[in-house]
């Protein structure tokens, strides 16, 4: 399947990223839950469902219910718990950046932090102090032309940060000599929020994002097969979709959701849940017409188990050891 990067693709790369070094954790170690095979059996509490966002003309309208997630977290902002300048190392080349803008995003659990300098731009994870997203300068890491190439290349580099063969890695040409690959985890067919995402530019590479490869892993190990598998049958019988549409219903509006993008989301405090990407219609109300009129927006939502993350983001314990954690 793919994942929810159609939309935050752009945020991702803009917002900032993270790097890691490559995870000592076997292929076997996640088989069970990968096949969903001999897990005994765990029943989840009462799924809830609350929007992180919608997005109406790249227009982020944040609503801040979860305090990591929320609007004044994700959109750009300063501060001073970044530091004022940073250097970094990606494919055996330094880069240093005077300090921009903070963010976070949505499926991530750590804050970036993003720099520019006279190399190129660059985001680093504020939790390990690594890279975590980096647009190279265009001469910078270079391969041959021809596209039937990139993939050894790309896994040369995807190769430092992640175990490759524990991810599912797919292509596409975006025209005019431009190739995306994309790493990702995928868990009885739902792609989970661990990746990485390369660009390349004839040649030349353009772009590196990498999300959650060290936090998802170990925290599958944490949170037990059986729960995992748990949430993913919710997924696959549609109860977690319907906690999204009984969301929408007690909140008295209008809409109707059609989901597009489903990811496998860790959440703080070793817990599951699943964010959906997708489009909501809803009706408008205008003075100037006796018909109601129908717009939509591109919206996330949610689902988790309840009481999983506390609605009171202000207030929220779990998320403050990310949100403090310097």
């Amino acid at each position: 399947m793919k994942r929810i990067v159609v939309l935050l693709f752009v945020v991702l790369f803009l917002s900032g990223c993270g790097t890691g070094k490559s995870i000592d954790i076997s292929t076997e170690e996640l088989a069970a839950v990968e096949s969903g095979e001999n897990i005994e059996e765990y029943a989840l509490a009462p799924l809830v469902a609350f929007s992180i966002g919608e997005y109406d003309n790249n227009t982020a309208k944040a609503d801040d219910v979860f305090y990591l997630w929320s609007g004044e977290q994700v959109n750009p902002h300063y501060d001073e718990a970044a530091a004022s300048r940073a250097n970094v190392e990606f494919c055996g080349k330094t880069y240093t950046g005077k300090y921009q803008y903070s963010s976070v995003t949505a499926g991530n659990l750590y804050f970036s932090d993003i720099y520019e300098g006279s190399d190129g731009r660059f985001s680093i994870d504020r939790n390990t102090g690594e890279v975590d997203c980096i647009f190279p300068k265009y001469d910078d890491i270079v391969t041959d032309p021809d596209p039937t190439g990139y993939q050894d290349f790309v896994q040369e580099i995807a190769g430092q940060f992640i175990t490759t063969d524990e991810y599912t890695l797919s292509s596409e040409d975006k025209g005019e000599g431009i190739w995306a690959f994309h790493y990702f985890r995928v868990i009885d067919d739902i792609t989970a929020w661990d990746g990485i995402d390369i660009v390349i530019d004839k040649g030349h590479v353009v772009a590196f994002a990498q999300y959650m490869t060290k936090e998802f892993p170990e925290g599958l190990q944490r949170i037990g097969e059986a729960r995992i598998q748990a949430m993913i049958e919710a997924i696959h019988s549609g109860r977690a979709l319907e906690a999204i549409e009984k969301a929408i219903s007690e909140s008295g509006r209008k809409a109707t959701f059609n989901q597009e993008y489903v990811n496998l989301v860790l959440l703080p405090g070793d817990q599951i849940g699943v964010l959906y990407n997708g489009i909501i219609e809803f009706e408008v109300q205008t003075q100037e017409m006796n018909e109601p009129t129908y717009a939509s927006a591109r919206a996330f939502y949610l689902v988790t188990e309840e009481g999983a993350v506390s609605l009171d983001y202000k207030s929220d314990v779990n998320t403050q050891e990310y949100v403090n954690k310097k």
